[in-house]
């Protein structure tokens, strides 16, 4: 009886840590991260904290269940970038080529499924 709830203890924090990598890409997307930098730091791509939160999601990527949640959570941003503000659809790409360069190879497989919607925004004018 004990290892059936140890069983399902181990999925409840399996379940729990896959929604939290899903809120770190969310927050990144929506620029709350890194919380310790500044806002001109937040927005300098060479920043070290936004190059540290990046290595962070980029090391969640190596989970093939929170990989997909990640590049779910990018294709929503990439794929209708009118309903999202211009800085989130630049994070998002931001990301999205972060994670082909330092994450797992699953993560250039995702990447390589939303190139149509990348090319697409050569014509996106947030005018």
């Amino acid at each position: 009886m004990d290892g059936l709830f140890s069983i399902q203890r181990q999925l409840q924090r399996a379940t729990q840590k896959e929604s939290d990598s899903t809120r770190r890409v969310a927050s990144f997307l929506a620029g709350t991260t890194p919380p310790a930098a500044s806002a001109d730091a937040a927005d300098d791509p060479a920043s070290p904290a936004l190059l540290s939160e990046l290595h962070r999601l980029a090391a969640l990527t190596y989970n093939p269940g929170e990989n997909a949640a990640a590049f779910a959570r990018l294709g929503d941003a990439l794929s209708r970038p009118a309903e999202h503000a211009p800085r989130h659809v630049e994070r998002a790409l931001v990301l999205c080529r972060h994670l082909m360069l330092y994450g797992c190879e699953q993560s250039v497989d995702h990447a390589w499924e939303y190139g149509r919607q990348c090319e697409a925004l050569s014509g996106y004018n947030t005018a």
